[in-house]
């Protein structure tokens, strides 16, 4: 078979076949694009398996040209409509399935991302109403309408606003084009000690979430890992060309998840101690009313700009990996070349 981005890498990094299209990115002035080639030559977590149905996959849809738009189409057509054939399948991903003790989660929501859903769910959820066509297509009057129910100082009424958004996420998983797997969380202890209750911009910092382009209403739910059924630790084709997303070396073992990066502000003073946070991701389920914790973290709007920029917080981060994980082989892991 004809690989799409040819052969294998001599130190086994070889999804990507020779990485000449990885090595070019990587070498990119785009920070974004460079971030991504880096990932694919790093990230080892992908099988042979799976690589091979994603050349194959790539190449029966033609896209063989780009890289970033290979890693993107694959994860809107393949992994976010087809988690059985993708990142919960056994066979070509079983080594990155989670098993052990249940564990609390969390996973930060973006309501003002969910605007087509809210505007889907109000025909059939008599409180979504409001939430009409040209309501969703304008962000400032989405959020607008967001604040009239989350931003106000009563967290009775902030819990039922909640309680009907989340109706409107179960309801969108029973529609096959809202289809939006995977759900990525984190442990609950991890995100904790990162963010702060009172920032929601800390929220999405904390789990490796770029900066948002404008004003975004955040939730947070806490669940277990029980009603998130399997977990797995993500590779980059579960991430697609999301150039935030950092690999983590398959030797640290698949129990530890993914290592989110922890995005810092341009300008902020760094704490000397560095908190790992492990992620994982599973498929959509539904989730409950008491998932939200109005008291621990109220729902939250996050700043209209937020300067994270992403080559020095990969550095960073790559820099801490090494320190915290030493028996990792984390540094001849991160070379490039």
């Amino acid at each position: 078979m004809k690989k799409v981005f040819g052969g294998r890498r001599a130190r086994c990094l070889g999804w990507i076949a020779d990485h000449s299209h990885s090595m070019a990115e990587s070498r990119s002035s785009s920070p974004e694009y460079r971030a991504l080639g880096e990932n694919v030559i790093r990230d080892d977590r992908v099988s042979a398996k799976r690589a091979k149905k994603f050349h194959q996959w790539a190449a029966a849809k033609g896209h063989t040209g780009s890289l970033s738009d290979a890693l993107s189409q694959y994860h809107k057509f393949a992994v976010r409509t087809d988690p059985l054939g993708t990142f919960l399948d056994p066979v070509i991903n079983g080594h990155n399935f989670v098993s052990g003790k249940p564990r609390d989660l969390a996973t930060v929501v973006d309501v003002t991302g969910l605007g087509f859903v809210l505007q889907r769910a109000g025909g059939r959820v008599a409180e979504l109403e409001d939430f009409t066509p040209a309501t969703t297509a304008d962000p400032d009057a989405l959020n607008a309408l967001l604040r009239s129910e989350l931003g106000i100082d009563k967290a009775a009424r902030r819990r039922t606003a909640v309680a009907v958004i989340l109706r409107a996420m179960n309801l969108a998983l029973a529609e096959p084009d809202l289809a939006h797997h995977p759900i990525w969380t984190a442990d609950w202890r991890d995100f904790v000690a990162r963010a702060d209750p009172k920032q929601a911009t800390s929220w999405l910092r904390a789990v490796g979430v770029g900066p948002p382009s404008g004003e975004r209403w955040l939730i947070v739910l806490k669940y277990t890992s029980t009603a998130a059924g399997q977990l797995v630790r993500p590779t980059q084709l579960d991430a697609g060309a999301y150039a935030y997303h950092f690999p983590s070396p398959r030797r640290l073992g698949a129990g530890r998840g993914g290592q989110a990066a922890w995005l810092k502000l341009k300008h902020a003073r760094h704490p000397k101690i560095w908190l790992p946070l492990r992620e994982f991701i599973h498929h959509q389920v539904p989730f409950r009313d008491e998932y939200y914790d109005d008291d621990a973290f109220p729902a939250g709007l996050t700043e209209a700009a937020c300067d994270c920029p992403l080559l020095p917080n990969r550095a960073r981060h790559l820099s801490a990996l090494q320190q915290h994980f030493p028996k990792a082989g984390i540094v001849a892991w991160s070379q490039l070349d």
